[in-house]
């Protein structure tokens, strides 16, 4: 990517344009902020064929599910409290038999907690 100043873009303007059409997108400042970016022709269309492509939002938002009666409060359950301390030191301690699998000893260990 090449900067060039605004009068050093007009006094070279053949040159920008033959850059940005090998595909060189060429930087355009004015007073020494960005001001413009020379594209190719075929890199403008790609970029705005993508802005124009439908977006994942407008998709959801057209759906039929979109007007569909879903109860926003969600569900209401009890509270069981646990003793996750105990069933910390198990683990622990557990002792570890080499032909046992981990998903055993963890599923053993959960078992005597639970009761």
């Amino acid at each position: 990517m090449s900067s060039w100043k605004l009068g050093e873009a007009k006094a070279r303007f053949s040159d920008v344009v033959r850059l940005a059409a090998f595909g060189q997108p060429q930087h355009v400042t004015v007073r020494g902020k960005d001001t413009v970016v020379i594209v190719a022709t075929s890199e403008f269309e790609r970029l705005c064929a993508r802005a124009e492509s439908v977006s994942s939002h407008d998709s959801l938002s057209n759906s039929p599910l979109n007007r569909s009666d879903f109860d926003v409060e969600g569900v209401r359950s009890l509270v069981r409290k646990a003793n996750v301390g105990s069933f910390r030191g198990q683990l622990a301690s557990a002792s570890l038999k080499p032909d046992e699998c981990q998903a055993t000893r963890l599923r053993n260990a959960h078992a005597d907690v639970m009761g």
